[in-house]
């Protein structure tokens, strides 16, 4: 059977697309070829719509998505794929982990979507959580990830200084690394092993216990925990150093 042969217009994209396999002198009025008039690609059963498939032309179902998408100004959905590059919202971006209801440094288990959500977003959130049950000052929220981001690819332990292990995140059960901040003024410093800031704050609580008797020398200590400024000041100075309540309160705050 004799075909047209007519040239096919490129694709949108400049893919040259071939001739038209149609008979010759068809009359349907439209030269074609099977391949996508956006793209050029071959239509096959794995690329396109049935309906495409049985007219032998049409777009690739990739192409018919995004002039859709560009027709209603629909936006493309941010799926997950477990092992692949992801971008969430607030804009963290790496590789999720391997499967599903797992976690790594870059991403933790999202127990209310079944999905995967953002490491940082889970810490500060969290930070929020434990600064309202024990009287303290929280990460702000509004803490730019990529600060976060930069403490996490510090190696070693912000208090012991040994390196730190982030493999554990993946075991379900396992402590991540604890992000150590400033807890009258919400500062993050660095993060430590999960057992490092309890006994940092244990360390701390000895310390001043030890100084009790000598309330200046306690209020020089306490000054050194961390950077110091007009509000942090007048906290210290609001407590009755002389009381070991007084002296493990300071100690958690400090720690």
């Amino acid at each position: 059977m004799k075909l047209c042969g007519q040239q096919m217009p490129l694709a949108k994209n400049g893919t040259e697309r071939g001739a038209c396999a149609r008979p010759h002198n068809h009359d349907s009025g439209q030269h074609g070829n099977g391949t996508c008039p956006d793209c050029g690609v071959v239509l096959t059963s794995q690329n396109s719509k049935t309906s495409v498939m049985a007219k032998g032309c049409g777009k690739c179902r990739e192409c018919q998505t995004a002039w859709n998408r560009n027709k209603h100004g629909f936006k493309e959905r941010n799926r997950q794929c477990p092992g692949a590059p992801h971008t969430f919202s607030c804009g963290c971006s790496g590789v999720l982990p391997n499967a599903w209801g797992g976690a790594n440094k870059f991403a933790t288990r999202a127990t209310n979507t079944g999905g995967f959500g953002c490491r940082v977003a889970s810490i500060l959130y969290g930070s929020q959580v434990s600064a309202k049950r024990d009287g303290n000052e929280p990460i702000p929220l509004n803490t730019p990830h990529s600060v976060i981001r930069n403490l996490m690819d510090e190696t070693d332990c912000e208090r012991c200084g040994e390196l730190l292990d982030w493999s554990a995140v993946a075991i379900a059960g396992a402590k991540a690394p604890h992000l150590h901040h400033n807890h009258f003024t919400g500062e993050p410093h660095g993060f430590t092993h999960p057992k490092c800031n309890p006994l940092a704050m244990e360390r701390e609580i000895e310390k001043f216990h030890s100084l009790a008797t000598d309330p200046g020398r306690a209020m020089q200590l306490a000054m050194s925990l961390w950077k110091p400024n007009a509000a942090s000041q007048e906290n210290v100075r609001k407590l009755n150093l002389k009381t070991l309540p007084a002296l493990r309160r300071l100690a958690e705050w400090a720690a």
